[in-house]
C-alpha cells in the first residue's frame, strides 16, 4: 500500500475515504466537496446518522465515485504530522495551513486521519 492510500479502507471490493466531520459541516458541504450526490452517501452509511452530523463523525465515501480530488491533495493518515507532510511536498506549514484553515481548524499542528489537505 503506498503512502497516499493508507487512509483508504478496503471493503467489499470498494475503496472508501473516511471523511471526518468538522464543526458546522453539513451533508451538502460534504457532497459538494467530493462532487457526489446524497444517495451515494446514504447507500454506504446509516442514513439516520446523517440527518444530524456531529464533529468527529466518520462518513464513508466510496473512492470510485469521487470526481474531483486534486492530484495535489493529501489524505492524512494515522500518526501523520504537519512537518512530515511539509517535508514530503517541499513546502511550508504556513502554505498548507493557509490553504486548509477550514479543514484543519484553529491549531495548525493538529491534523486528523481522513482529512484531505490541499498542498
Amino acid at each position: 500500500m503506498n503512502h497516499e492510500q493508507s487512509n483508504i479502507v478496503k471493503s467489499n471490493e470498494l475503496n472508501f475515504i473516511n471523511y471526518i466531520v468538522k464543526d458546522n459541516d453539513t451533508l451538502i458541504d460534504i457532497v459538494s466537496r467530493y462532487g457526489i450526490n446524497r444517495e451515494i452517501i446514504y447507500k454506504y452509511n446509516d442514513k439516520d446518522n446523517l440527518n444530524k452530523l456531529y464533529s468527529g463523525q466518520i462518513v464513508r465515501i466510496p473512492n470510485c465515485v469521487v470526481k474531483d480530488i486534486n492530484p495535489t491533495s493529501y489524505i492524512v493518515k494515522k500518526d501523520d504530522t504537519i512537518n512530515e507532510i511539509v517535508e514530503k511536498y517541499s513546502t511550508s506549514w504556513e502554505k498548507i495551513y493557509e490553504k486548509n484553515k477550514n479543514i484543519i481548524g484553529k491549531d495548525p499542528n493538529i491534523i486528523k486521519p481522513g482529512q484531505i489537505l490541499n498542498i
